[in-house]
């Protein structure tokens, strides 16, 4: 009986696992549209949930988690993720925060980009001069200049 009960238990968590969307930090990243730093300082600070799963070492969430959190959070920055949101869970999400998370107005990759054209642009040059230090003699120099044979 106990056998039965064990696999029973083993395909239902096979069956849960298929309906699983299991996500990493870089995964959140590009669904949520922020950076994979972003993600990294919220783990860090501790403001993402407690992970669902380890994968190779790596903490994992699954996407619902993830949705939710987010939705409560107000860090769902597109159209698309709210109605996701309101559409799983049958709420509206938490609004943006003013200053807080959530109130970024420009795509995360278009700010990278800004800051990459930011980076190359040519910089004017300086007033200061520069002076060039004068060459260091070798002892050979030094006894030519002097008259001296080696």
């Amino acid at each position: 009986m106990k056998a039965s009960q064990g696999r029973v238990a083993a395909i239902a968590t096979v069956i849960r696992m298929a309906k699983a969307d299991p996500v990493g930090a870089i995964e959140i990243a590009h669904r949520l549209d922020v950076t994979p730093k972003t993600v990294q300082t919220w783990r860090f600070r501790r403001a993402l949930p407690p992970a669902d799963y380890q994968v190779n070492g790596a903490d994992a969430w699954d996407w619902m988690t993830i949705l939710r959190w987010a939705g409560q959070t107000g860090r769902l920055r597109t159209e698309a993720m709210a109605a996701a949101y309101k559409a799983k869970f049958r709420k509206d999400p938490a609004p943006p925060n003013e200053g807080g998370a959530g109130t970024w107005k420009t795509p995360a990759k278009q700010v990278a980009a800004q800051r990459a054209a930011r980076r190359t642009a040519t910089k004017p040059p300086s007033t200061k001069s520069v002076k060039k230090k004068p060459a260091r003699k070798t002892a050979a120099k030094k006894a030519a200049a002097a008259g001296k044979p080696n």
